[in-house]
């Protein structure tokens, strides 16, 4: 019996691919849905003397202290949807928040233009964070359709870990109806 040599070759190469499909790959990363994220949003204040707000660091290479607000005003709860946007080297996170949230970025970012929004992430594995202060952008103007896009101080690397965190936090609070 004579098998052509094209239509072995081809069998050879499906067997590889089952068996490498089938063998799997072994690596020591974490898996991706084991990710985890928050997402806080603070409003930049005065200091004052009655214990309502802390100076935090923002921007690793160069820290600028910025005093916030101790509580903040939007966080993780809200978020529908987020994206890493751009290139490898030039690249935004992308969130969208529900109706609620909506209302509330509405809000913030239409009385208090001029100010910063300072934004904190905790990220990584369950019970494994690193916790950074990502970004403060200046509300220039009122932010209607309830998208925050900004540019973290993270790698990509970072950034999508953070966003599929954030994703797995948000299915998982969504299916567990946790707020």
């Amino acid at each position: 019996m004579r098998i052509p040599s094209n239509g072995f070759k081809l069998c050879l190469a499906a067997l590889a691919l089952g068996l490498g499909l089938w063998c799997g790959c072994q690596t020591t990363a974490s898996k991706p849905k084991s990710w985890v994220a928050n997402l806080r949003l603070y409003l930049e204040t005065t200091p004052d003397a009655t214990g309502n707000s802390m100076s935090v660091p923002v921007y690793r290479g160069s820290p600028v202290m910025i005093n916030v607000e101790k509580s903040p005003f939007l966080d993780e709860r809200y978020v529908t949807n987020a994206v890493v946007v751009g290139t490898t080297n030039i690249f935004a996170i992308k969130v969208q928040f529900d109706n609620f949230g909506r209302g509330l970025l509405e809000e913030y970012s239409t009385a208090n233009r001029s100010l910063r929004c300072v934004i904190f992430s905790q990220y990584g594995e369950k019970k494994k964070f690193q916790q950074r202060w990502l970004a403060a952008p200046m509300f220039t103007q009122t932010i209607k359709d309830g998208t925050l896009e900004f540019t973290p101080d993270a790698s990509r690397e970072e950034a999508d870990k953070i966003v599929r965190g954030l994703m797995n936090t948000t299915k998982e609070n969504r299916k567990n109806n946790a707020w």
